[in-house]
């Protein structure tokens, strides 16, 4: 009897442990999904589809330099070394 108590307990368990696990992960795509919907996520959405996303939010444009600055990093397009400026597109 010891052990179908166990097991059912045991079984409830992680069929509990589960359930919330699943609920949480369909939780956190709502949330994301609905930050896609948003004007920001369609922008961002945009940068990644021109290839452009990455360069941007990495700071990785032919000139570009990053500075600590107000315990942030800070991302300064300038100049490169033949006179050039990079960019990225805007969707």
């Amino acid at each position: 009897m010891a052990f179908g108590g166990g097991y059912f307990f045991g079984h409830q368990s992680g069929w509990d442990t589960g359930h919330a696990d699943g609920y949480q992960k369909a939780r956190d795509q709502e949330a994301a999904a609905n930050w896609a919907n948003t004007p920001a996520g369609q922008r961002a959405y945009g940068l990644d589809q021109l290839g452009s996303l990455d360069m941007l939010a990495l700071c990785k444009g032919d000139g570009w330099t990053m500075e600590r600055q107000k315990g942030g990093t800070v991302c300064f397009p300038k100049l490169d070394a033949k006179g050039n400026l990079s960019g990225w597109y805007i969707p």
